[in-house]
């Protein structure tokens, strides 16, 4: 009988050990879940990482203007990871996609003075004026974020042009870089 209860006890412990083991991580998981549901509010939701983070949709723009030229417009070409042109300065946005603009750079690369710079949608007539920058300047890099984006819809050409208000001999490269999104 002692034997008997010594062995019982044993075979309890074996299972209550067992026990504990098999539902540790479900009460673990239980308070991780209820950690996360109070950290992550509807008054202060949880970051999370959407389309523009996806290496495939980001898209880098190029183009550059004509010093002292303030009639030329001139179509952007799509640069590959590794800094070459896709294609021609006449990139179009694919006719399933919207091209959401998060960040533009003017670059003077030669002259001085300022230039009013202006993005515009050469697929139309008369062109359409997406965007314009005012008083970019010959000697200083300026780069422009734009949080919200600025959208352009599918099959739209873009063009760069400087304004009428430009006075300068200055040359800029310019880069714009956005992602791709489905309609």
């Amino acid at each position: 009988m002692r034997v008997l209860r010594q062995s019982l006890i044993g075979i309890a412990a074996v299972a209550a050990v067992a026990v504990l083991t098999l539902s540790l991580p479900r009460a673990a998981h239980a308070v991780v879940a209820a950690l996360v549901q109070v950290s992550n509010t509807a008054a202060a939701p949880a970051l999370t990482q959407n389309v523009p983070t996806f290496a495939s949709q980001t898209v880098t723009l190029y183009t550059d203007t004509t010093p002292g030229d303030f009639t030329d417009i001139t179509g952007f070409a799509q640069l590959t990871p590794q800094g070459g042109i896709v294609s021609g300065f006449n990139y179009v946005t694919p006719s399933n996609e919207s091209l959401v603009i998060t960040s533009i750079e003017f670059i003077p690369y030669t002259g001085t003075g300022k230039a009013d710079l202006n993005l515009w949608n050469t697929s139309t007539s008369p062109y359409q004026n997406y965007e314009g920058w005012r008083n970019m300047t010959a000697g200083s890099i300026t780069n422009l974020q734009f949080p919200n984006g600025i959208v352009v819809g599918p099959n739209i050409a873009l063009g760069l042009g400087a304004g009428p208000l430009s006075s300068t001999t200055a040359g800029f490269f310019v880069y714009l870089h956005g992602y791709l999104t489905a309609n």
